[in-house]
């Protein structure tokens, strides 16, 4: 089990050589840590605090319970009926979880900085305070933990206690071994720096293994904890974020090389065993004529002039978690999660230069740009404008802090339209833009993750509530004058012509017809088996991002962009066809050519035959065919057909 960004991964690694990725579920914010036991893993999981996923069917994890903690869960430790969570400045939560599927918190300890990770021995919780020290804390009553020891620190990381042995990584000096056996007086015992950022540790018999960041896999001998020596080492040539020790192989998390074993029979010479190549998490893109710029780890550029042959010609390092990207003219601009917003010059695409980066007050998650003005949705510091006119010296000019997290914004003439996640969408006046005042508002159903605006029309991805259609023409006033509910979590969304591309997370690429917007239409998809984030469209070209496996390019019919209402298909298909999910009814719209009999069957994933929908003469036209959810169990589903030699086949999901 691992974490990538956004999505518990599940592997097969009875083959050592070669793991298999079995299933991954796709969080609700950036996943942190894992901790399994038993049949659950329970997640870090960023700004949505701690979540629990069953993971009794390897192939087919689901989400049972959720706590919101105050702030950043970083990093958990699960002891028996209760998970301690390092909420970062929030400090230590303890959360009961005796029942995974209702969570609640029972105590709390508040660290003088970020809790950056935790770990639990009986009853006390060893926690790494960013900037600080490592804090020893009683939880003998978890409901009043009190702090009884400190040491310091300069950039503790993680830390895991052996006996009465303090493993801690540290940033800037290394790993660091402390004697605790008097929790009051923590000691300093021995060291060992092999540079760059020590993130992680697991310690075996004599044998610290330590997660190195750019430095790879170091293996440090501490059977003399006061001499501590480097044995071996691997560089995975990425950047080396967690690791675990199971029997001879070191299971290693690494940011750019994905999930990675490596053969630690001999300390001295380890070995690669094999590895999946995750990859960067590629969340967002900008096309500008042939060059598509990606927010990959960092921004990429790569050349689309032969669609079919993409290829990569510059790469400008600005951090891991680059979420957005926008480019004008020669110039882009990128949102990195922790850094804020980012200004490159791109005027030669092979050989990008930053020109500068400014720090946002909170996460930053999208931009976007008017004449000399960036509109950044910054989280929990809502909406920020940011004055542009000298790329190399942007400054703030004035920002307003919406009601929850601002994940999105769209600007039309002087109102920004800001998809502010729980809150729903907030339209706010920037004629002024050193005093932005919210307008009007309208709370969605779900969480606002981006929004699109087109005319007096605003197109909302609202995660689990797919697409919301809000009239806007009055900002005072906004309704919702229509919806579809699609099969993932709508991410991203942008309208060409009368269609809505919806990037919608592990349902791939879905098509939505929104020429009559009270009553919008799938009328295509595309899945990939990853997750979708952003969605771009050029012609007849959709630049999709696709989380674990970058960019990919999607040519679509020109048909799709000129169907009228009462054109009849020129085949039987399921090309022309979309489906409503409703509380009870799945339903299916398909185009029939002409006059004939119709066999329709539905199928589970093992292929066995579970009914016959249709065995009867349909006309010309377009058929809808309806199926009750209530009768099959939640799972994956194939609809198969045949008129005569013609035969059509797709994929439902039912979720209950």
């Amino acid at each position: 089990y691992s974490c990538n960004g956004i999505s518990l991964l599940v592997f097969n690694i009875k083959n050592q050589d070669n793991p298999i990725l079995l299933s991954y579920y796709d969080t609700d914010d950036i996943t942190e840590a894992i901790s399994i036991n038993d049949t659950f893993v329970y997640i870090a999981n960023g700004k949505s605090g701690l979540s629990v996923i069953n993971i009794s069917d390897a192939f087919n994890p689901i989400k049972v319970g959720s706590y919101n903690t105050s702030n950043y869960a970083q990093k958990l430790f699960v002891s028996d009926t209760l998970a301690y969570v390092a909420d970062s400045i929030s400090g230590l939560r303890i959360i009961n979880v005796a029942d995974p599927t209702n969570l609640f918190e029972i105590g709390h300890f508040s660290t003088s900085m970020a809790a950056m990770d935790v770990y639990v021995v009986d009853t006390l919780a060893y926690v790494s305070v960013f900037l600080s020290a490592l804090k020893i804390i009683n939880i003998a009553n978890p409901t009043n933990p009190v702090e009884i020891g400190s040491f310091t620190s300069w950039w503790p990381g993680e830390v895991c206690i052996i006996d009465t042995l303090a493993y801690l990584t540290d940033y800037i000096t290394g790993l660091n071994v402390i004697n605790v056996s008097d929790p009051t007086n923590p000691v300093s015992v021995g060291s060992y720096n092999a540079g760059n950022y020590a993130k992680a540790v697991c310690v075996i018999d004599t044998f610290a293994y330590v997660a190195n960041g750019g430095k790879g896999l170091r293996i440090i001998n501490v059977s003399d904890p006061t001499n501590p020596t480097e044995t071996g080492f691997y560089d995975t040539g990425g950047d080396t974020r967690g690791i675990q020790i199971i029997d001879s192989f070191a299971y290693i998390a690494d940011s750019g090389e994905g999930f990675g074993i490596i053969n630690v029979a001999d300390p001295s010479n380890p070995i690669e065993a094999g590895y999946y190549n995750t990859g960067y998490i590629a969340y967002d893109m900008d096309i500008n004529d042939t060059i598509a710029y990606v927010a990959d780890g960092g921004l990429k550029i790569i050349n689309i002039s032969d669609h079919y042959n993409p290829i990569k010609v510059g790469l400008c390092n600005i951090g891991t978690y680059t979420m957005d990207i926008k480019v004008v003219d020669t110039v882009a601009y990128a949102i990195n999660f922790f850094s804020g917003l980012c200004i490159i010059d791109v005027s030669d695409p092979f050989l990008p230069i930053e020109i500068c980066q400014y720090s946002t007050k909170d996460y930053a998650s999208e931009v976007y740009i008017v004449d000399t003005f960036a509109y950044v949705a910054d989280m929990q510091a809502g909406l920020g404008i940011i004055n542009i006119a000298d790329p190399s010296n942007p400054v703030e000019t004035g920002y307003y802090n919406t009601s929850d997290y601002a994940s999105g914004v769209y600007v039309v003439d002087t109102f920004a339209y800001v998809a502010d996640y729980a809150a729903g969408l907030r339209i706010i006046n920037v004629a002024d833009p050193s005093n932005p005042i919210e307008t009007g508002y309208y709370n969605t159903v779900d969480s606002a993750e981006k929004v699109y605006v087109d005319d007096t029309l605003a197109y909302v991805a609202d995660n689990s509530s797919g697409l919301r259609i809000i009239n806007v023409s009055n900002p005072t006033n906004p309704f919702e004058i229509g919806y579809y509910n699609t099969s993932g979590s709508a991410r991203n969304v942008v309208v060409f012509k009368h269609l809505a591309f919806l990037a919608d997370g592990n349902a791939g690429l879905r098509i939505i017809n929104v020429s009559d917007p009270t009553s919008p239409i799938e009328t295509g998809y595309y899945e990939f088996g990853n997750l979708s984030f952003s969605v771009c469209v050029v012609d007849t070209f959709i630049y999709l991002s696709s989380g674990q496996s970058g960019l990919y390019t999607i040519k679509y019919p020109s048909s799709l962009t000129s169907i009228e209402e009462n054109q009849l298909p020129t085949e039987i298909n399921l090309n022309q066809y979309h489906i409503e999910y409703s509380t009870n009814i799945i339903s299916i719209y398909f185009g029939i050519k002409e006059r004939g009999e119709l066999n329709l069957d539905i199928y589970d994933k093992m292929g066995r035959n579970l009914k016959t929908l249709s065995n009867s003469i349909v006309e010309s036209g377009y058929t809808k065919l309806s199926i009750n959810k209530s009768n099959y169990p939640t799972g994956e589903y194939f609809i198969k057909g045949r008129m005569g030699d013609t035969e059509i086949s797709t994929k439902i999901m039912i979720i209950k």
